[in-house]
């Protein structure tokens, strides 16, 4: 079950980091349709690339702050259950 929560969470950073860049994706449509032959090529071997390294760095840095998120929430917890005692005075 954690799995399926990690990988939906993926697939939202995916979705966010996507939507963010649709107006330039829009942009190097128009420009890869206005050129021809090797140029085209290499624009749009140059575009895909770019989106993938934009998409694959948004994903890292969203799943990296919700870690960094996750731990802070860990620690206050943690810290609220440092030093309990049972009925016997044994930290548990």
């Amino acid at each position: 079950m954690n799995k399926n929560v990690r990988s939906r969470q993926v697939l939202k950073n995916i979705v966010r980091s996507v939507s963010g860049v649709s107006f330039p994706i829009a942009g190097s449509v128009v420009v890869i349709y206005t050129l021809s032959g090797e140029t085209r090529k290499v624009a749009v071997i140059a575009t895909l690339f770019a989106i993938l390294g934009h998409i694959v760095h948004s994903t890292m840095a969203l799943n990296d702050r919700d870690d960094r998120k996750r731990d802070v929430n860990n620690s206050y917890a943690s810290t609220e259950l440092d030093n309990i005692v049972d009925a016997n005075d044994i930290v548990i």
